[in-house]
């Protein structure tokens, strides 16, 4: 699977039910991202450090902007110089395409902002 194929993709919502990802599944997903770690199998999270509160903040926005017109929300923690983010599939409990979809995303958002 290429790169370009995750930045490129739309979110596509969940139906209840649905598996969430397995290991062989996670796998190429997850080699496709820029410093994510992967907790188990159940989310994909990503902490960025900075010197102020003002830059977490305006990134904690862009991402919110992407993740709205994702339709598919992280969670975030917001503190002096940090940002946190995980992404997991909440109607599922676990891995799906969209958390990939959505963090490649941010990861081109950040290299594109650096």
């Amino acid at each position: 699977m290429e790169k370009e194929i995750l930045v490129a993709k739309h979110c596509v919502p969940c139906s209840l039910g649905a598996s969430p990802l397995n290991a062989q599944q996670i796998s190429p997903l997850f080699n496709q991202l820029d410093g994510w770690v992967l907790v188990g199998e159940k989310s994909i999270e990503k902490t960025f450090h900075f010197k102020d509160f003002s830059k977490p903040l305006q990134l904690l926005n862009a991402i919110a902007f992407i993740a709205e017109a994702q339709g598919h929300h992280p969670d975030f923690e917001l503190t002096w110089g940090r940002l946190f983010i995980r992404l997991y599939t909440h109607k599922i409990e676990g891995l799906s395409l969209n958390d990939f979809i959505v963090a490649k995303k941010i990861d081109e958002l950040v290299k594109v902002s650096s």
